[in-house]
Parts: C-alpha cells; sequence; structure tokens
C-alpha cells in the first residue's frame, strides 16, 4: 500500500498495528517542506517497516496533497510563504515524475480531485477565488471569484456538482456541466471551514468556526436538517462515513480553553455520539478510513492520531 506523507498534513494507515507506527508517523511529519512517498508492507508483521519509494523535495510549504481517485498521480498544493506564490504539481504516484505545474495560482487552502480523476478543483485564499483544473495538463477549465477567502471545496460522489465555501458565510453548488449556480445555502455567520457530501449526494454538511458547529441540509430542497449545539471550539474539519451513518469532526483553535478533539455525530440527527477527551492540540483534518472502522485526525503540532 502507498501513503503520501507530508508536513502539517495526515498520514492515513490503514493498519492493525497502529499504535507502533504513532513514533515513526509524528517523525515524518516534522520533516520540512518536504512530500514522500512510502510503501507499507503487509501488518501482519510484528516490525513494520517505512520504505521511501521516492521524494521531492519542493522547498516551500506543502498546504495539500491528495491521490487522484484512480490511484495513478498525486497533486500536491504549496506556496511560498514570503511571495504567496501558489502552484499546484501532479506527480506519476509511481515513480514521482512531474507531469504537471499549474500556471501561478496563490495561496492554495485545499485543493479535491473529481471523482472520475479528470479534474481538480482548487480553494485560494487570500485570492479570493476557487479554480478547477484540467488534470490533464493543469489548465484552467473554470474560476470564480469571492469577497472573502474561499476554504473548501468538495465534489458529489457522480461529479456532477461541486460545493465551493469559505469566509464569506455560505455554500455554494455549482452544476459542473456548466458551471451555472444551483443552490446557495442560508448564512451560517464567517468562517465556513469546510465542507462535504453525504456518499448519496443527498446533503451536504458543513463546518463552522464561529460559533464552532456542524450543519447539515438537505441538497434538493435546500432546507436546514439539523445543527449541532456549540461544540466549543473552531470545527476545521469534517467527513462523512461511507454508509452514510456518521460524520466525524475535527475542533481546536489557538484560544486557551476551547476544546482540542474530535467529536463522532450521527449523521441522521447530529447527535454526539462520542467525542475523545481534551487532547490540548488542535485538530485541523479528520478522515474515515475506506470501511468506515477507523478515523485518522491530523493537529497543529504535527501529531497524527488514528
Amino acid at each position: 500500500m502507498i501513503i503520501p506523507v507530508f508536513v502539517k498534513g495526515v498520514i492515513l494507515v490503514d493498519s492493525s498495528s497502529r499504535h507502533k507506527l504513532s513514533a515513526i508517523l509524528m517523525l515524518l511529519t516534522l520533516i520540512s517542506s518536504i512530500s514522500i512517498v512510502l510503501s507499507i508492507p503487509t501488518i501482519a508483521q510484528q516490525q513494520v517497516q517505512l520504505t521511501p519509494v521516492w521524494s521531492k523535495d519542493l522547498g516551500v510549504l506543502v498546504r495539500r496533497i491528495a491521490w487522484s481517485p484512480d490511484g495513478s498521480r498525486i497533486a500536491v498544493g504549496f506556496w511560498q510563504t514570503d511571495t504567496g506564490s501558489g502552484y499546484v504539481y501532479v506527480f506519476n504516484g509511481a515513480n514521482g515524475s512531474l507531469i504537471w505545474k499549474s500556471p501561478l495560482l496563490g495561496r492554495i487552502y485545499s485543493l479535491a480531485w473529481s471523482p472520475d480523476s479528470s479534474k481538480i478543483a482548487v480553494a485560494l485564499s487570500y485570492e479570493q477565488r476557487v479554480v478547477v483544473l484540467d488534470a490533464s495538463d493543469g489548465s484552467v477549465l473554470w474560476s470564480r471569484d469571492y469577497s472573502l477567502p474561499v476554504l473548501a471545496v468538495a465534489w458529489s460522489s457522480d461529479g456532477s456538482k461541486l460545493a465551493v465555501t469559505g469566509d464569506f458565510g455560505y455554500i455554494d453548488v455549482f452544476n459542473t456541466s456548466n458551471w451555472q449556480l444551483l443552490w446557495r445555502s442560508q448564512s451560517l455567520g464567517d468562517w465556513v471551514r469546510d465542507v462535504v457530501w453525504s456518499p448519496d449526494g443527498e446533503r451536504i454538511a458543513a463546518s463552522t468556526s464561529s460559533p464552532g458547529k456542524v450543519y447539515v441540509f438537505d441538497f434538493n430542497t435546500g432546507q436546514l436538517v439539523w445543527e449541532t449545539q456549540d461544540l466549543n471550539g473552531w470545527v476545521n474539519g469534517i467527513d462523512w462515513s461511507k454508509n452514510g451513518e456518521l460524520i466525524v469532526a475535527g475542533v481546536g483553535s489557538t484560544y486557551y480553553g476551547w476544546f482540542d478533539g474530535v467529536y463522532l455525530l450521527n449523521a441522521n440527527t447530529g447527535s454526539v455520539i462520542w467525542s475523545t477527551q481534551d487532547l490540548n492540540n488542535p485538530v485541523m483534518d479528520v478522515e474515515f478510513n475506506s470501511q468506515g472502522t477507523m478515523i485518522s485526525a491530523s493537529t497543529r503540532t504535527g501529531y497524527i492520531y488514528v
């Protein structure tokens, strides 16, 4: 199995020996501005060894990294902290060769592949823009400007719709065949941090920072289905389980006294099923594994929890 590892990012490990791996994972996330691909042998062994397949020293802040759904390519979004110049690089996943480099984009906050691996949507924060790139060559297919930073993008499971959100406080959904606006949510306040579709494409979840809540909308009616109570921290990342029954929320901020941890929510009602203890370490992103049996969480200081 091949996994990408990078600074301030998430390492997803489908492994029963995750406790043995924890020390290695935490060390790997401290490697500054280097994108590394590792091969994980079968996890039936007592000793797990991580063997580098290839590595790239990009010399910049790597903000996002994502495999294409077909497993052939890796997209890396980064910016240079001194100039704010940001690009998307796409590498061959097997050998690390550069396939293309995008035009100058800006400060990349997040990116997402379309389900058919043909496009990449990119959220630009300071440039206040969403951009969709052709995944074959990096050319710009479509873009839209906003009045405030764009923080998150999400494709529906069939790729027919793209959800966009950010500091402007609402969710926009676009038809990806003609890029017409299909739907706009009610205002959720400022700083909508993340957005995700339900597996069946019928609902949309969004998370906010002020107050820190999770909201779920019925896309067909536009109605709010439920919202959580204030989770006492910025809800930086959310994910929907593949069976559609659960939503995980990663919470944290730099403010003293706020909760830093993970909540597991009932996707139908928004009720809290379980939460971690306060980790005293802001959680920046969370994700279910493909079976929905494990959750990975990354933190501001580089720690990884699985």
